[in-house]
């Protein structure tokens, strides 16, 4: 069970990171001869820990965690993802200063 929140600094930071690493790993994959296999490797050794920052996201703008599913569902989840992001009520989650009246 994954608890507890990741604010918008740690997860954006996180992100950020791993693309980082990410991208130095193919590079370096690349001169050595290697391919892609070092960031594959790479990918898989932090997909769980992508898991849990971006569950505990969602928990940070009171969504669950299952919402992520959603992202599998072809075009579908698509729509539902940006709809919610696009309404004023996310927003006022993550910008404290919103006020939504109603």
């Amino acid at each position: 069970m994954v608890d507890g929140r990741a604010r918008l600094q740690a997860f954006w930071m996180f992100v950020l990171f791993n693309f980082v690493i990410a991208a130095a790993l193919e590079l370096v994959g690349q001169v050595i001869g290697l391919g892609g296999a070092l960031q594959v490797l790479y990918s898989l050794g932090v997909l769980i820990p992508s898991l849990v920052v971006s569950v505990r996201r969602m928990h940070d703008t009171r969504r669950s965690g299952w919402m992520l599913l959603i992202a599998l569902v072809p075009f579908v989840g698509w729509l539902v993802q940006t709809r919610r992001a696009l309404s004023p009520h996310a927003a006022a989650l993550v910008l404290p200063s919103v006020r939504v009246e109603g």
